[in-house]
């Protein structure tokens, strides 16, 4: 090796340990998701880019343990073993697992009959974790920020009722039952339609156990675009 090159790798040295480090840190987050086993539901995981590349990133922030805890506890979709990917009941799953239901979100009227808004709450205080509480708190919000004509609910009750006479799944009044799902963010309530939300043939992860495992933030939050 010359000076030249010598000389260039001494000046260059923090630059190569990082990039060193770097790639020990991808082999460190593929260990801990390789550990979840080898079926066709798990096996995705360690090969998502993606999500390997977000754990080193957020190393500081996000152990790469509690990213191992939290993706322990994901069941695939039925019939959906690489992500992302789309369900046979048209539902669409991001690359990190879960499924997208940001354009089932729609915008209707605000409490003061002219501006448009969508049922998607973060509490100041951020989420509890309990389904009951969180949707509860959900409800007041909506209830004191869209018109009543648009938006109702039962008190005590996980779900709502959205105006949508256009629905198919529309009630004689024109409302469409939604149920307040936890976002995998860890910080929002988004209101689904019920019926998109069962029909996506499994049981997810998202916004609860984001919460118990310590990764609030980890995943990007709602982006909406329709």
């Amino acid at each position: 090796m010359d000076e030249d090159i010598l000389q260039k790798l001494f000046d260059d040295l923090p630059t190569i340990r990082s990039f060193l480090d770097e790639g020990v840190d991808r082999v460190r987050a593929w260990e801990k998701l390789a550990s979840l086993g080898d079926t066709p539901a798990r096996i995705w995981m360690r090969r998502q880019t993606q999500l390997l590349e977000r754990m080193v990133a957020k190393k500081s922030q996000f152990p790469m343990e509690n990213l191992k805890k939290y993706y322990n506890r994901h069941r695939s979709n039925g019939d959906i073993n690489t992500y992302p990917g789309t369900s046979t009941t048209g539902q669409y799953y991001d690359e990190f697992g879960h499924p997208d239901f940001t354009q089932s979100v729609k915008k209707i009227r605000k409490s003061n009959g002219t501006d448009l808004g969508r049922a998607s709450y973060e509490p100041q205080n951020g989420i509890t974790g309990n389904r009951t509480t969180d949707a509860g708190n959900a409800n007041v919000w909506a209830s004191q920020n869209f018109h009543p004509d648009d938006f109702k609910y039962t008190p005590g009750s996980n779900e709502c009722k959205i105006k949508d006479p256009t629905s198919l799944y529309a009630d004689s009044e024109g409302f469409v039952t939604h149920t307040w799902q936890h976002h995998q963010d860890g910080k929002t309530m988004m209101a689904v339609p019920s019926h998109i939300h069962s029909s996506s043939n499994a049981s997810h992860i998202g916004g609860v156990q984001a919460k118990e495992e310590g990764i609030i933030g980890f995943f990007d939050s709602p982006n909406y675009t329709n």
